[in-house]
């Protein structure tokens, strides 16, 4: 059907987690598009060699790094998935100076990054990932951000499942050109991190930093439905198609089900705080000084407007939490709310963030 071979696109297109980065322009934002197109490039040179797209594809490849460091591994991978290819190729083989003249200026290109990279390493600024396996910790943040469940349930497990058995089923293609590079690329994606974890300490990619892996599987995804498509006699390549056409339309519900004009998905929690801070601005005296308590992820925010608005009236907040200290207000997560010392009165309750605007009783 038509829809079988959109199937990848779809998936991009509608996938919450994406447009949320997208809206907010991060440097996720953009690694992701710089992915994208250094994928697409990459793939285009190995259906067929051109040296002017191999030009774009490293060009790339170095913006995604720039963007975003956590895109290194995987763009080492795909650098590498080319090395291999350029070697089987007659086409790159007889090019093969321009081949290793492009790949120089790459490297020249990402020293400065990569010596900024060892910097962040040696001060110990690497420290967001997962600590368990790249199933558990990776693969799960992505099926979390893009299908309709939570945290690891046995629902989890049923969509990885069917991610991982729709990768097994791209070896039965493996001399597939349109299967095989881009399997290729999901063994890295799996391999390095865990080579990194257990020799360098490098932790799992997680959430934000696996974003990658959402462009991956809609490449596969697209592809593998397209051969699968072709084999018209097999009531086995039908089920596993009409299993990655469940998966799409599951991730289309999690989009139609989560779309809002209000915040993005991944940030629900801070979508009140601007609102909060003008409702707490009226709360306060003329001259006076207000320290605020808070639930430790809003110091960000909250910091930034302060600055940004001026609000001379407002202490910088910090994240040594709110069970020690005395504060002025308080502004917390409703799971906080137990971890307040002191009797407290309530100013705003805001649903959509869950949260809460409190003031202390006065003695």
């Amino acid at each position: 059907s038509l829809f079988v071979h959109i199937s990848g696109a779809v998936f991009l297109l509608l996938n919450h987690f994406l447009i949320d980065f997208f809206g907010l322009f991060r440097g996720y934002a953009l690694a992701v598009a710089f992915f994208t197109g250094s994928l697409y490039y990459f793939l285009e040179i190995i259906n067929q060699y051109n040296r002017k797209q191999l030009l774009f594809a490293i060009l790339f490849s170095v913006l995604t790094i720039y963007a975003n460091y956590a895109f290194l591994h995987i763009i080492v991978a795909l650098n590498l998935i080319f090395v291999v290819w350029s070697f089987r190729s007659p086409l790159a083989r007889t090019d093969f100076r321009y081949v290793l003249l492009f790949f120089t200026i790459e490297l020249l290109l990402l020293f400065p990054g990569l010596l900024h990279l060892l910097e962040l390493i040696q001060s110990g600024q690497l420290y967001f990932g997962g600590e368990v396996n790249v199933i558990q910790d990776t693969i799960s943040s992505v099926v979390q951000y893009t299908f309709p469940v939570q945290q690891w349930t046995f629902l989890t497990e049923i969509f990885i499942g069917l991610i991982l058995l729709s990768i097994l089923t791209g070896f039965f293609f493996y001399r597939d050109k349109r299967i095989s590079p881009v399997l290729m690329l999901i063994l890295f994606a799996l391999l390095i991190p865990t080579a990194l974890f257990h020799f360098a300490g490098v932790k799992f990619p997680i959430e934000r930093s696996a974003i990658y892996w959402t462009v991956i599987l809609g490449v596969y995804f697209q592809r593998l439905s397209l051969v699968l498509g072709e084999i018209q006699s097999s009531k086995l390549a039908k089920g596993l198609q009409a299993g990655i056409v469940l998966l799409v339309c599951i991730s289309v519900f999690q989009f139609i089900r989560l779309a809002n004009l209000d915040h993005v998905t991944i940030w629900r929690y801070d979508s009140e705080t601007k609102n909060m801070l003008t409702l707490l601005q009226r709360e306060q005296k003329a001259g006076a000084i207000c320290k605020l308590g808070i639930s430790w992820v809003f110091e960000p925010t909250i910091n930034y407007y302060r600055e940004v608005n001026g609000y001379s009236w407002l202490h910088p907040v910090n994240r040594d939490g709110i069970s020690t200290g005395t504060y002025n207000a308080y502004y917390i997560l409703d799971e906080d709310f137990s971890r307040i010392p002191i009797p407290t009165r309530l100013i705003k309750t805001f649903p959509d963030s869950k949260t809460r605007l409190l003031l202390p009783l006065q003695p």
